[in-house]
């Protein structure tokens, strides 16, 4: 009995599997709390992406607006007979409506519609379909650095169906 009481009270020091146990946690403690505070730090900023998708639905609606009345104001009083190049000389006049003094558009995804006026068809002898399939695409910044690019593909499609009068 004696001898168990002895290694029990004996007062040796800690093992080395632990000690350096020991040592690797503070080492790691101490290097990932400055890591953290200066991550903190570098966050530019938190993004309002239900803010944003509002904005591109309003802007969606916008040239679901301003694209319709084109087409329509660009057909009316024509015939079919009249041919693409008529539809797409009187559908660039109108899109010049939309121009400032320094004949830049004042509305964002014109300038890529222009290019899209030959994506008009002559289909079945009775309809008019132009197609306007283009990309816009956006960036939030902060302090003149970007945070945020998002795309956004705009496709719709305008009909006119010369049967239907």
């Amino acid at each position: 009995m004696k001898k168990l009481y002895k290694t029990m009270n004996k007062k040796a020091g800690v093992s080395i599997p632990i000690f350096i146990m020991t040592i690797l946690v503070l080492a790691l403690v101490a290097f990932s709390i400055p890591y953290f505070l200066n991550r903190e730090r570098n966050i530019r900023g938190i993004v309002d992406a239900p803010k944003i998708m509002d904005d591109f639905a309003v802007e969606d609606i916008l040239l679901d607006y301003y694209f319709e009345g084109i087409f329509d104001r660009t057909v009316a009083g024509m015939n079919f007979e009249d041919g693409e190049e008529v539809f797409i000389k009187r559908y660039l006049e109108e899109l010049n409506n939309y121009k400032d003094e320094d004949e830049s558009y004042f509305i964002k995804g014109f300038d890529e519609v222009e290019k899209q006026a030959e994506n008009v068809q002559f289909v079945d002898g009775r309809k008019i379909i132009l197609v306007l399939d283009f990309q816009i695409i956006r960036e939030g910044k902060r302090d003149d650095k970007k945070i945020i690019e998002i795309k956004y593909n705009y496709y719709k499609e305008f009909v006119k169906d010369f049967a239907s009068e």
